[in-house]
């Protein structure tokens, strides 16, 4: 008899268990299908331009937003996670402090917003994003997105999480806004190898000049013993004939 007891207590809190894990499993699928919902419904937060300089080479957009970045990079090494020139990329993440104003939660949402930066430059114009605004804190508020209301769901009041979502977007708004001002301002100050970039630059023969070629001018004359010029060429060597048996 109390071999049979310990059994069914043994098979009830198994099914406890199994039960708890079930549950567990299903709100995680249910809240990362309202994530999905949010983000589908609303576009992410968000900072980007095509900005435009005329007479910049790729190679100088490059060299002045390698000047920007490393001058980030020395508050937060995290700032330049990759720099390739040969695609003309720049990729870096780094993070906001956050600290809500609004009592009934504060210490709860008090964390970081975490975000992506990246430029890309070309020939007379370069692209920035700022990009990936994701909330982390003991409740976090996850990604940002241009919904007017929060909306993810709700662990305290409804008004509470909107109050703090705006202001999480008015604490990115904050802190970006210079950041763009400086990219911009960094981007218009000519590099040291400036010069260089554009000398080397107006060297080159572009190639549809180069198809365009006259060949026939471009090869070097010779004086021959008459004493008239006559275009060089590579000598032909004869070959004598056979003689015949």
């Amino acid at each position: 008899m109390h071999m049979c007891n310990s059994t069914v207590r043994h098979y009830r809190a198994k099914q406890f268990f199994v039960s708890l894990a079930v549950l567990f499993s299903f709100c995680a699928t249910s809240f990362g299908q309202e994530q999905a919902t949010a983000a589908r419904r609303y576009p992410a937060y968000a900072f980007t331009d095509t900005v435009r300089l005329k007479n910049v080479p790729q190679e100088e957009m490059y060299n002045r937003a390698w000047n920007w970045f490393e001058a980030q990079a020395k508050t937060d090494s995290r700032f330049i996670e990759e720099a390739n020139p040969r695609h003309g990329r720049f990729i870096g993440t780094t993070g906001i402090p956050f600290q809500s104003k609004y009592p009934g939660g504060s210490d709860f949402v008090r964390g970081k917003i975490y975000f992506i930066v990246r430029v890309h430059v070309h020939d007379d114009y370069y692209v920035y994003e700022f990009t990936n605004f994701v909330h982390e804190g003991r409740m976090t508020f996850n990604t940002l997105t241009t919904a007017p209301r929060y909306p993810y769901r709700h662990l305290a009041g409804r008004d509470w999480h909107d109050m703090v979502w705006e202001e999480m977007k008015e604490t990115v708004k904050d802190h970006v806004y210079p950041l763009i001002g400086s990219l911009r301002a960094n981007m218009q100050k000519e590099s040291a190898e400036f010069e260089h970039i554009l000398s080397r630059r107006n060297a080159e023969i572009p190639l549809e000049d180069l198809q365009n070629l006259d060949l026939e001018k471009t090869v070097p004359a010779t004086r021959n013993t008459s004493g008239s010029t006559q275009a060089s060429r590579p000598a032909t060597k004869k070959i004598p004939a056979k003689k015949k048996k």
